[in-house]
């Protein structure tokens, strides 16, 4: 058995933290040309599964993940030179961090010790991505959704959900719906729904932006279905639809015709009585325009 580990990250540390730590490192490295390696000792990949691993890791799931890394282990060793496709990594400051290719990483490790091989002489092929940390993270989501065991629903959404928390800087938005859309993650409709719950959740409710990027967005779901903060839009499409109705009978026996023959002057009035109620429908209508390029961000 070789001595050599792979050092993981702390367990315990949110992604936040996990995340602002790799953008400290990667802005704190000197400039220059990075070397593009075809293959890389096996001891200086590191993984940062915090900020580049998308996938579920619990008693689920794992059962199912032992046996894709127990295949690739087999895989492994059926190659003349016992190497898989190549990972992708990226260089952040001194270190080599892995996007895409968690699992044959471990699958490495396991063969390596089977056989008692070195790691730091155990070459592993790689394929070096350049990037800033925010074009780092996207790299890693889409790769991880084209593999050949793609993401689960539950999974892209989670991703998107820890996506539009890292957006969130200082009260504005960093990335735009279209830049986030372009991720092809979730649909439109569901990121503006993030936005809207992620507002809610760090401006009303004072929840600290770390511990929001640390929820799963089913928790989030389940949180706003208690607070009635955000109709639940998975309800039955029916009852959806009836309240929907209901609603509209309201304002027709409160308003009459007015909205329909003063529209600026109703919306006027709708912004005095909720400005955030006004913005976050501009910012529901501006993300469902088709054209992708030409949706506005608030």
């Amino acid at each position: 058995m070789n001595n050599d580990t792979i050092t993981m990250p702390n367990a315990s540390e949110t992604r936040q933290d996990a995340f602002a730590r790799v953008q400290a490192e990667f802005a704190a490295a000197e400039g220059g040309p990075v070397k593009r390696h075809r293959s890389l000792p096996l001891l200086e990949i590191r993984t940062e599964p915090a900020v580049f691993q998308h996938r579920e890791d619990d008693s689920e799931t794992r059962y199912a993940l032992e046996f894709h890394i127990r295949e690739l282990v087999a895989a492994i060793k059926r190659e003349p030179e016992n190497r898989l496709d190549a990972v992708t990594v990226w260089r952040c400051g001194k270190r080599w961090i892995v996007l895409d290719g968690h699992y044959r990483l471990e699958a490495y490790q396991l063969f390596a010790d089977e056989v008692d091989a070195n790691l730091r002489t155990f070459k592993v092929p790689v394929r070096v991505f350049e990037g800033t940390p925010i074009e780092a993270w996207d790299f890693s989501a889409l790769a991880n959704k084209k593999a050949a065991a793609p993401l689960t629903p539950t999974e892209r959404s989670n991703a998107m959900w820890c996506r539009v928390c890292m957006s969130w800087q200082d009260g504005t938005w960093a990335s735009t719906q279209a830049e986030l859309a372009a991720l092809g993650l979730t649909s439109k409709r569901s990121i503006i729904r993030m936005r809207q719950a992620l507002r809610e959740l760090v401006e009303v409710e004072g929840v600290p932006l770390g511990e929001a990027m640390g929820m799963t967005w089913a928790e989030v779901m389940r949180r706003e279905k208690e607070t009635g903060e955000i109709p639940d839009m998975d309800a039955d499409e029916e009852k959806r639809r009836l309240t929907e109705k209901e609603w509209a009978d309201r304002l027709r026996r409160q308003f009459g015709v007015i909205p329909i023959k003063a529209p600026l002057m109703f919306l006027a009035a709708l912004e005095v009585y909720s400005p955030k109620m006004v913005e976050d429908i501009t910012d529901y209508l501006a993300g469902t325009d088709e054209d992708e390029d030409e949706m506005v961000d608030f």
